[in-house]
């Protein structure tokens, strides 16, 4: 983020994960297992949305399959 603001660069995307920001539901087992990955994901949802004049897009995931795509965003 730091170095897209200093290279001027206005448009970022970032892949962060389901209730990143919704810690409330961090004691489901999967998340639980990940705390520290959730973690660093709510900090950088943070900072992004909080300490950067960046024109942003933040992608959360849910669970990720092995699966043919679709081509469609759901």
């Amino acid at each position: 983020m730091q170095a897209a603001e200093e290279l001027n660069i206005p448009r970022y995307i970032l892949l962060s994960t389901l209730f990143a920001l919704d810690t409330s539901k961090w004691h489901i087992d999967d998340i639980d297992q990940l705390r520290d990955y959730y973690v660093s994901k709510h900090y950088a949802d943070q900072w992004l949305t909080k300490n950067t004049g960046l024109n942003y897009s933040i992608l959360q995931p849910g669970n990720l399959k092995e699966v043919p795509g679709t081509g469609k965003l759901h």
